[in-house]
Formats: structure tokens, C-alpha cells, sequence
């Protein structure tokens, strides 16, 4: 995964009280609230130039997150930061690391 081209993704400061943060694109003054999983996930993406792998991606997050709430909402939530044009898959993606939910069916 890799932040979108043009993307200058900047935070404001958390809150304890809070659920989610506000996250602002200095570019084009777009903005979001995030939950703190998705805060986490463009974190460490931002930290890599070149983007990250998914299993580096979940390793990092399993740092500072229970590893049931990682498994159950990195998908929906990383398909989610793709779909508002936050994320999207790097060069070297291929979809079986992206998991789809089949519940369309």
C-alpha cells in the first residue's frame, strides 16, 4: 500500500477522549475523521516512501493493536482508505493481499 500521488497527509493532534482523528490533505484541504486503526495504517504507510507490503503493514500494527481487532478490520478498514482515495495498492500489489469481503453474494 502507498499513500495516492499528491497526497499530503497531515493529522491533527489526538485526543484521549477521542475515537477517531481529523486527518487533513495540506493539499487540497480535504479532510477526514479516522478511526485510530486507519490513523495507525497511514502512519506507518507515510513513513514509507516507497509504500509497504501487507504483512509488514500488519506486523507493525500488531505492535500497538490486539491482534483479533488487526485480522477482523484491516481489510474493511484498508478498503475503506482506498475508497476515499487515501491509499492505494503500490506497483508491486497483487490482489490476493488485498482480501475482498464476498458478502455481495
Amino acid at each position: 500500500m502507498a499513500l495516492v500521488p499528491g497526497r499530503a497527509i497531515k493529522f491533527a493532534p489526538p485526543w484521549d477522549c477521542a475515537d477517531a482523528i481529523v486527518t487533513f490533505d495540506a493539499n487540497s484541504g480535504d479532510y477526514w475523521l479516522v478511526a485510530v486503526l486507519a490513523y495507525d495504517i497511514l502512519r506507518i504507510v507515510q513513513s514509507h516512501d516507497n509504500g509497504i507490503q501487507m504483512p509488514a503493514l500488519a506486523e507493525q500494527l500488531a505492535t500497538t493493536h490486539v491482534s483479533e481487532v488487526v485480522a477482523n478490520a484491516l481489510s474493511p478498514t484498508l478498503h475503506s482508505l482506498v475508497d476515499n482515495q487515501l491509499l492505494q495498492p503500490a506497483d508491486w500489489y497483487t490482489p490476493a493481499l488485498l482480501p475482498m469481503n464476498d458478502s455481495d453474494d
